[in-house]
This record gives structure tokens, C-alpha cells and sequence, in this order.
């Protein structure tokens, strides 16, 4: 194609030459010459000296409106059974951070549904005179003591710790704890009644001349919160009896305090209604979208039926 081109070109330029009489033609010659040419002639010839001709600004303009290509729909039973799969995931995963968080707070929703009354213990040291050796009250208590011996004190943040030697418990408190009187001096006087704590070595004379009184929660050792391992180990050389006998009084911890707790366990609550709702949902719309893909299937015309 290209070759015919050219040599229709060169005898089509031969050819108006041929007319011309000098060597160099003036330019009108030229210029008439040039207009005696085929234009669909001319116009291939350009197009192959510049090569592939350019696209027009309305080619361009046009392929830049044109809308872009619609996507495949998608198939409605693949997409409900990914809702439902998606909507099962966050469901078990309610379900388990719930249960957890149920199984590590059941102490605390418990103590808040109990007594807002405190079970009165007396005076802690009047029982152990009188004979009594162990306290008759169930774990995680609204209690009222009355009584306490203070040894070992400890300061941990803005609490207080003290043991109580009488029936091994373990004390916390944010109040100011009462003074008592100097280890040191030569002479104390005490009641005849503190007589057999001294005897059994349970607290020294010092540590009767002043006593604590708290209102809390009342807990076994082996009940109490993970933070008290740390605390049973600082007092575990003052304690007589097993963990499981001695107890943990938390002072000013009163039921109304754990309300929060039940406040966390009540969104759970809902939040897993709520997704086993939409879970319930999505698996109904999945299983009609199945049954009506298998009714259509059994009436479709190409199965030879």
C-alpha cells in the first residue's frame, strides 16, 4: 500500500513537471501544480509521514462520558449466606467476651443483689473472750465489725492494711487508722478480758489499747478478687488457719457500689439480643432465598422435565 502510494505520487509529480519549461518553475506554477493533485492522494500520503492520525477532541470527549461498564450482579443466596456467616462470628463473639466477663464479676453482682443491711458481728473482741473461735457468716457479706486489733499495718496507694489476729482477717480501709499506744512504754493497762489473747500470743499489749470498726464486704480469701494473692502473701505468716477460713474485709464497700457492674452485664445482655436477632434474621432470609432457588431449579424447563 505503501509503495503504490508513492510511485502514484512521483508520476502524478512527474507528470506536472513535465509542463515546465525551466529547471525551477516560478511559484505560480508550483502552486497550481500542487492543487492538480489528487487530495485523497495527499491525505494518505500525510497520514503515513506522521504516522496513525490522532484521536479528535470529540473522539476523546465522548469516550470520556461514556458510563463505565456495569458490574455482574451479585448473587443474592451468596450474599445473604455472607451476611449470616458475618452476623454468626459477631454473635459467638458476644457470647464469649459476655460469659467471661459474667464468670469474673459474679462476686460483685451477686454482693450488689444482697442485704443493703449490714449483718452486725459485735465487737470482735467480746467473742473471742466469751469462747467464740470462728465467725458464722457466709462470704462475700455486707458486714459490721466492731472490735478489730490492728497488726501489721501496711500502706499500699491510698489504702491501709491491717491483720486482725482474732479470727485471721485481713483488713482494708481508706480511713485514718486510730492511734495506739507506744510499744515501748513499761507499763499498760488493760481489761482483764484481753488476758487470753496475750496468753495465745495473738497481739501484743500495745495493740489493744486501740481498736478499729469498719462496714464492708465480707470475703473468704480463696473468694476474693485476683489482687488479694498479692495481699494474702504479705500476711501470709500471720495467718493460723487456711486461706479458705480466713477472710477479707473490704471497709466502705457497700452493695450499691457494684452497680455498675450490673450496668456492664445489662449492655451485654442486650447487645447479644440484638445479634441474635439479626442473626435470626439473616439465616431466615438465607433459607427462603435456598428453598426458592430449589423451587426454581425443579421447574426449570432445561432439566428436562
Amino acid at each position: 500500500m505503501t509503495q503504490s502510494v508513492l510511485r502514484n505520487f512521483r508520476n502524478q509529480r512527474m507528470s506536472a513537471d513535465s509542463v515546465k519549461n525551466n529547471d525551477l518553475p516560478d511559484k505560480s506554477h508550483s502552486s497550481s501544480s500542487s492543487q492538480d493533485l489528487d487530495p485523497e492522494l495527499l491525505r494518505q500520503f500525510e497520514d503515513w509521514r506522521h504516522g496513525a492520525k490522532p484521536l479528535s477532541p470529540d473522539v476523546i470527549r465522548n469516550a470520556a462520558t461514556q458510563p463505565p461498564p456495569e458490574k455482574l450482579p451479585v448473587d443474592p443466596l451468596h450474599r445473604a449466606s455472607r451476611i449470616r456467616a458475618v452476623r454468626q462470628v459477631v454473635l459467638v463473639a458476644i457470647l464469649l467476651f459476655g460469659s467471661l466477663s459474667l464468670y469474673f464479676t459474679r462476686q460483685e453482682i451477686a454482693y450488689f443483689f444482697s442485704d443493703s443491711t449490714p449483718y452486725d458481728l459485735g465487737n470482735l473482741r467480746n467473742h473471742y473472750h466469751s469462747g467464740k473461735r470462728s465467725l458464722e457468716v457466709e462470704s462475700n457479706t455486707y458486714v459490721r465489725a466492731e472490735g478489730l486489733v490492728m497488726m501489721e499495718i501496711a500502706q499500699a496507694g491510698r489504702f491501709q492494711y491491717f491483720f486482725c489476729p482474732l479470727y485471721n482477717i485481713i483488713v482494708r480501709t481508706e480511713r485514718e487508722l486510730p492511734e495506739k499506744a507506744r510499744a515501748d512504754l513499761t507499763y499498760i493497762e488493760l481489761e482483764p478480758e484481753w488476758l487470753p489473747i496475750l496468753e495465745n500470743r495473738l497481739a501484743l499489749p500495745s495493740d489493744l489499747t486501740a481498736g478499729f470498726e469498719a462496714t464492708g464486704q465480707l470475703l473468704r480469701l480463696t473468694d476474693g478478687p485476683r489482687w488479694v494473692k498479692e495481699v494474702r502473701k504479705f500476711y501470709d505468716a500471720e495467718l493460723t488457719v487456711p486461706p479458705d477460713q480466713a477472710f477479707l474485709l473490704l471497709d466502705g464497700e457497700a452493695p450499691g457500689d457494684k452497680l455498675w457492674y450490673v450496668f456492664a452485664i445489662g449492655i451485654f445482655i442486650l447487645l447479644a439480643g440484638s445479634s441474635g436477632w439479626l442473626y435470626a434474621r439473616a439465616r431466615r432470609v438465607e433459607r427462603e432465598l435456598f428453598e426458592d432457588r430449589v423451587a426454581m431449579a425443579k421447574t426449570d424447563p432445561r432439566d428436562g422435565r
